[in-house]
């Protein structure tokens, strides 16, 4: 994805639309494509925690998804979590 991504604004594609057409946010495809985070593995070790009320088989839930570095997303469904993950590879 980040190729990709990188080719499209070679193509003088902006970051909002590029964004746009992934549905995730400008500002996270642009830290995603910075050569220094390049750097780090692509396979990292995730952790699943339930929250505090365990109520995540809840249909409809609105889930977060924080990456190792700190990054925090809000308001993911599943299917939303599943594709970002697709997408990412």
């Amino acid at each position: 994805m980040t190729r990709w991504t990188r080719g499209r604004r070679e193509q003088g594609e902006s970051w909002q639309a590029i964004g746009r057409e992934l549905k995730i946010a400008a500002e996270s495809l642009r830290r995603w494509t910075m050569p220094e985070l390049q750097r780090q593995p692509t396979l990292v070790p995730v952790e699943v925690v339930a929250d505090a009320d365990d109520d995540a088989a809840v249909a409809g839930r609105q889930l977060r998804l924080i990456t190792r570095s700190g990054h925090r997303i809000e308001g993911l469904s599943l299917a939303d979590i599943v594709e970002l993950v697709r997408v990412l590879g």
